[in-house]
């Protein structure tokens, strides 16, 4: 089997495991804001992925034209979530300024530096290290709580989600730019990592769908608060 095959096969099974939590996920709608934003995460997600799919395997053509709408679901919407989560927390005032800057800079991308048919690598990197980087600061603000168990919390679940399908392919498209260039066998291999990732990360949020409540936003008391 050619590592085109198996990326395809692997990307199919992403999207499949991305079903999981979304269709789990669905009775909870009115438990509260963060799983409504969860729940049109994937199902968006779904939509895009699929379109995508489509696009090149049937079409033979690129989907690089459907960046913003992948901008918007992926970096908007889940940083709205750890926005919800964290939002008894001082590190929540300046996630707003986080977000508003990566807006500011996705937008400026499409405007004014990137072709909007072709890939852009930065944008995506900076989107990679900007979950990476919050994700690294969720599991520090988790850890003042010992109380808080992670595989009990969704917050700590949905978290190392973002993180392994954020970090792995981090690196991989490093490795990919910067030793391998752009080799087409490598470009496939990044890919599989990029869904594999996305399986992983799937997984974690299924079972941080699991353990949302009604009153999953934690209470002030929940979170460690910092000195005035």
């Amino acid at each position: 089997m050619s590592w085109e095959k198996i990326n395809e096969s692997l990307n199919l099974v992403a999207m499949f495991s991305a079903a999981l939590p979304l269709f789990y996920g669905i009775h909870k709608w009115s438990y509260s804001i963060i799983t409504k934003l969860l729940i049109f995460y994937f199902a968006f997600g779904l939509i895009l992925d699929g379109m995508t799919f489509y696009i090149y395997k049937f079409l033979d053509q690129n989907s690089y034209w459907s960046a913003p709408l992948y901008y918007f679901n992926y970096f908007v919407i889940l940083s709205c979530v750890l926005y919800f989560f964290l939002k008894n927390h001082i590190f929540s005032k300046y996630l707003t300024y986080l977000m508003s800057l990566g807006c500011l800079f996705l937008m400026s991308r499409l405007l004014f530096f990137n072709d909007i048919n072709t890939y852009d690598n930065i944008a995506y990197f900076s989107i990679q290290s900007y979950f990476v980087l919050v994700c690294l600061i969720t599991f520090y603000i988790q850890a003042q709580k010992p109380q808080i168990r992670f595989f009990n919390h969704p917050l700590s679940l949905i978290s190392a989600g973002i993180f392994l399908n954020c970090l792995l392919p981090l690196i991989s498209n490093l490795l990919q730019y910067n030793l391998y260039e752009t080799s087409p066998i490598y470009f496939q291999i990044a890919l599989i990592i990029l869904n594999i990732s996305a399986i992983i990360a799937n997984i974690f949020f299924f079972l941080a769908f699991k353990h949302l409540t009604p009153t999953s936003t934690p209470k002030p008391s929940q979170l460690p608060r910092e000195p005035n």
